[in-house]
């Protein structure tokens, strides 16, 4: 199985975080850099939520700085 990457912030910061949160009705996962605050979209899942956070970051990187989780 592929190790996933999250890509670094669009502020340049690598200093990412998974979240988690949970209504009474569901919980949506979701990255947010810890350095500007910003966050990627809620996600029913990680794998989505990573996938989300990198096709909001990928326009703005090149992908050369991915970290693995």
């Amino acid at each position: 199985m592929k190790t996933p990457y999250i890509n670094k912030c669009i502020c340049g910061s690598g200093n990412t975080s998974l979240q988690c949160t949970g209504g009474s009705h569901y919980e949506q996962d979701y990255v947010m850099c810890l350095d500007c605050k910003k966050e990627g979209s809620g996600e029913f899942s990680i794998g989505d939520a990573i996938r989300a956070w990198n096709k909001l970051t990928d326009k703005y990187s090149e992908n050369v700085n991915h970290q693995t989780i």
